[in-house]
């Protein structure tokens, strides 16, 4: 097969690793996590001293290049209406049924309070409120997790708030200013980049420093998607990247610098032809659809099955739920254990929740757009 020279080639190719990296960077999550929970023991979570960032922090930093490059097609095919109505079916069914099993299941299960007492405590009610609108990660359950080295119970929805920030400031943009000025994203992705880079002695809020990360993440995807016809996909430009910000380690650039370096190798290797990524994962993604001898039996129930959001959701409670009641003594024993778990609770969540709201989209409300390029088999939108 002959090199992919852009991202417009490795799209005419018609299959992608799109749904098969974002169970990867899930992965990557869950095992990040599993180093938190045992935090206070003297254990840092993996890359963290080495990067800056933890390894959940590096896969945040990917789900967000190619949130951004997958997205930006629902809103340029469906319009703005369809687009927010697509967006919030994906993300807020989920959500609210991870909260409350959260509350609910996993909650009475574990906390020191009697069940009645848990269930009169106004704080187990205003946790809901914590978690959806709000999406404080930091909110805690009444005697729940209250011995272990993390009281959170749901420590990942903080990036949240920042994604839907990116499909609002998306949509409020436009389909139209985008394809007029699409420049606009570059400016968007620098403004990024220079806030990430300013020295030491200007001390932006978390807040900013978080948008800035992860908003320039997701404009490297849109980017990616609106020159697509002139954005190379080559993996010596991977490993440049990689170089050039190991040379710029100790400098203002650094940090930013690997994080480009990072979501372009991300988009490198969802076009890249392989089989490592849907071969072993294709029984749980969209390669499924097209594979022989899988039309008819239970296997079907899986088929474009995205179960990332849910290891997302659900992962990091579970483990902490897990870890109460087992104290395995290492991070990867917690992993060990609490994986069949969690894969179990995010199959269910994926049928019976996440992927009927899905079907609730508006199929057809796409709009007359010509498709250059054919839908990645990850998009979700």
């Amino acid at each position: 097969m002959s090199p992919i020279a852009t991202v417009s080639d490795g799209l005419a190719r018609g299959r992608d690793n799109f749904l098969s990296l974002r169970h990867v960077l899930a992965g990557c999550v869950l095992v990040s996590h599993a180093f938190f929970v045992f935090r206070g023991g003297g254990v840092s979570e993996p890359l963290l001293d080495e990067t800056g960032l933890d390894l959940g922090q590096h896969a945040v930093n990917l789900f967000f290049a190619l949130s951004g490059f997958l997205v930006v097609q629902s809103l340029e095919r469906r319009g703005t209406a369809a687009y927010a109505k697509a967006r919030a079916l994906r993300l807020l069914p989920g959500l609210v049924a991870a909260t409350l099993f959260t509350a609910f299941i996993i909650g009475p299960l574990v906390t020191a309070l009697p069940l009645g007492a848990y269930l009169r405590d106004s704080r187990t009610w205003l946790f809901l409120l914590e978690i959806v609108p709000r999406f404080n990660g930091h909110a805690t359950l009444p005697g729940v997790f209250d011995g272990l080295p993390a009281h959170e119970a749901m420590i990942t929805i903080w990036t949240i708030k920042y994604e839907i920030a990116c499909y609002a400031l998306l949509a409020l943009g436009g389909a139209g200013l985008l394809k007029r000025r699409p420049a606009v994203v570059l400016g968007a992705c620098a403004l990024g980049f220079v806030l990430m880079s300013l020295p030491s002695r200007i001390v932006l809020p978390d807040s900013v420093h978080s948008f800035a990360r992860l908003g320039m993440c997701f404009a490297l995807g849109v980017g990616a998607w609106r020159y697509r016809s002139r954005m190379p996909l080559d993996g010596r430009f991977v490993i440049g990247g990689i170089l050039l910000s190991l040379a710029l380690a100790k400098t203002l650039f650094g940090l930013p610098v690997m994080i480009l370096a990072e979501c372009y190798g991300a988009l490198w290797l969802a076009f890249l032809p392989t089989t490592w990524l849907n071969g072993p994962l294709s029984f749980m993604g969209a390669e499924l659809t097209g594979g022989a001898g899988l039309t008819k039996g239970p296997l079907t129930l899986l088929a474009g099955a995205d179960f990332s959001y849910g290891i997302y959701l659900y992962g990091f409670p579970l483990e902490q739920a897990v870890f109460q009641f087992l104290r395995p003594s290492s991070p990867w024993l917690l992993i060990v254990a609490v994986l069949p778990v969690v894969l179990m609770v995010t199959l269910a969540s994926w049928l019976l929740i996440e992927k009927p709201a899905l079907a609730l989209k508006p199929r057809g409300a796409s709009r007359s757009v010509p498709q250059l390029d054919p839908i990645p088999e990850g998009q979700t939108s």
